[in-house]
């Protein structure tokens, strides 16, 4: 409740549809921060019509900070660069120190966003006519495999349901004669439905089940509409 209110209730603006998992892409494939990597994310989201939060412990928010014991990394001008940009835009939450900063962008994901939002629907349908994926906002970007978290935060159908839908992987195209600054973003969009058997009630009474065929498209179902006496013993 605290993050919700801190992040969201009392910010001017529009809602965010994409949270970057913040450490997670700047540490990507170096060993040390590389603050290219989360603006490289940053704006493929954008291009996309996305609004875009990432989420950073407040050390890296630092020209100077320890990287591991003993290692210690000093931003160059170009990675500052960066990071005064996402402060100067509102483009970055700080995650205070002895705070873990997985939770701010897991719960970022399910924040309603009221004052932001203003009754407005945030999540894209899937003949929105854009160049956006369909599927829930926000959105969370990270290969995080939270394996930490798995039986901590939900039970594991409902973990799962959470990370099929919410969860984007991003991957970096290459890298060719040491030009690590013109890899592109690759991103791997979540699935608009969970893939699992479900059920829907109708408005005449009925139950409808959808089920997913492995043959079929992923946003595809074989879907029976059944009686609901019938549906709730079958469920």
């Amino acid at each position: 409740m605290y993050i919700r209110v801190k992040i969201y209730s009392g910010r001017d603006g529009d809602p965010y549809t994409a949270i970057v998992d913040g450490a997670n892409v700047a540490f990507f494939g170096r060993g040390v921060v590389d603050y290219h990597h989360v603006k490289t994310v940053v704006e493929g989201l954008e291009k996309m019509g996305e609004r875009v939060l990432v989420i950073l412990p407040e050390k890296y928010l630092q020209r100077k900070f320890y990287i591991r014991k003993g290692n210690v990394q000093e931003l160059d001008d170009r990675d500052w660069s960066i990071v005064e940009d996402l402060i100067e835009n509102k483009k970055v939450y700080e995650v205070r120190k002895r705070c873990l900063d997985d939770y701010y962008w897991m719960l970022a994901s399910v924040s309603d966003q009221t004052a932001a939002r203003k009754g407005m629907e945030i999540d894209v349908p899937p003949n929105d006519q854009k160049v956006r994926w369909p599927g829930t906002r926000p959105m969370i970007v990270s290969n995080d495999q939270m394996r930490d978290h798995k039986l901590e935060m939900l039970e594991p159908r409902l973990f799962r349901r959470w990370v099929s839908s919410f969860i984007i992987k991003y991957d970096f195209t290459p890298v060719v004669d040491e030009k690590w600054d013109e890899r592109e973003v690759i991103f791997s969009p979540a699935e608009h439905f969970s893939r699992e058997i479900q059920e829907n009630s109708c408005t005449d009474g009925q139950m409808t089940w959808h089920f997913p065929v492995s043959e079929w498209g992923k946003d595809e179902r074989f879907c029976i509409k059944l009686p609901r006496l019938l549906g709730r013993r079958l469920n």
